[in-house]
C-alpha cells in the first residue's frame, strides 16, 4: 500500500500511529519504562487499599442522620458526592511520587506521566458520570470535558489546539 496515495488526513493519522508505535517499542524494551510501569501499578494498588480503608470511614463520618435538614447535613451530603473521586486522586498522588523517584533514578518519567494523565481522565469520567447532576452540565462534560481529557491523555491536546487556532473561516470580508 502506497501511503502517498492516501488522503492527507489519513497520512497524518498514520504518521501519529507510527509515532505511537515507535514510543511503545521504546517503552517495551526499556528497563526504565518497566520500572515506571511497576511503580505505577504499585501506586494504584496502594491507592485501592487506602481508598477501601478511607471510603468506609468517610461514609460513616459524613453521612448525616436520616431526618436531618440542617446546613451541616447539606455540607456533609455535598462532601459525600465527591467520595468516588478519592481513588483516582490518590492514584494520581502516588503516581506523582513515583514520577519523582523515576526522574531521580532514570532522568525519564514518560510512562508514569502517561499514567498520571490516565488517572486524571478517570477522575473526569467519574465526575461527569457520578457527580454532575444537572443535565446541561452532564452534556457539557460528556461532549466537551471528556474529549478534551482524552486528547490531553494521549498528548494530542496541543496539536489540536494549534490546528484550531490556525483554522480560519471566511464569510465575505470577515474571517473567524
Amino acid at each position: 500500500m502506497d501511503i502517498d496515495s492516501l488522503p492527507p488526513f489519513l497520512q497524518t493519522a498514520l504518521g501519529y500511529g507510527q509515532q505511537g508505535w515507535d514510543v511503545a517499542k521504546v517503552w517495551l524494551l526499556s528497563p526504565a519504562a518497566w520500572s515506571q510501569f511497576a511503580l505505577l501499578i504499585a501506586g494504584y494498588l496502594l491507592a485501592v487499599v487506602i481508598y477501601r480503608f478511607l471510603s468506609l470511614r468517610l461514609k460513616t463520618l459524613l453521612t448525616p442522620a436520616q431526618d436531618s435538614v440542617t446546613l451541616l447535613a447539606s455540607a456533609r451530603n455535598f462532601g459525600l458526592m465527591f467520595l468516588p473521586l478519592l481513588l483516582p486522586v490518590l492514584a494520581y498522588g502516588f503516581a506523582g511520587i513515583g514520577e519523582q523517584i523515576t526522574k531521580a533514578m532514570f532522568e525519564s518519567s514518560a510512562v508514569i506521566a502517561f499514567g498520571k494523565r490516565v488517572f486524571l481522565l478517570l477522575a473526569a469520567r467519574i465526575f461527569v458520570q457520578k457527580i454532575l447532576t444537572d443535565s446541561f452540565l452532564k452534556l457539557l462534560g460528556k461532549y466537551v470535558l471528556l474529549p478534551v481529557m482524552v486528547l490531553y491523555t494521549f498528548g494530542l491536546l496541543d496539536v489540536v489546539m494549534a490546528q484550531l487556532i490556525a483554522a480560519k473561516i471566511r464569510v465575505g470580508n470577515i474571517s473567524f
